[in-house]
């Protein structure tokens, strides 16, 4: 899992930007990056019909008819 490690790297230029936020602007940008991390890791639902079957295709896995 090479992605477990990686970190946001703030530059100079952004750590003074930072600095020089009010709360209020602080605060979206917390959430920005926030909501950036979420979309990151959003994964798609798992078709169970479909897996079933695929694996059923499967000689010796799958289900016994």
């Amino acid at each position: 899992m090479e992605n477990e490690n990686k970190q946001y790297v703030i530059s100079r230029e952004m750590y003074k930007k930072i600095k020089s936020m009010d709360r209020e602007q602080l605060q979206v940008f917390a959430t920005t990056i926030y909501l950036d991390g979420v979309k990151s890791v959003e994964t798609t639902a798992l078709d169970l019909d479909k897996l079933r079957e695929d694996i059923g295709a499967i000689k010796g896995i799958g289900e016994i008819v």
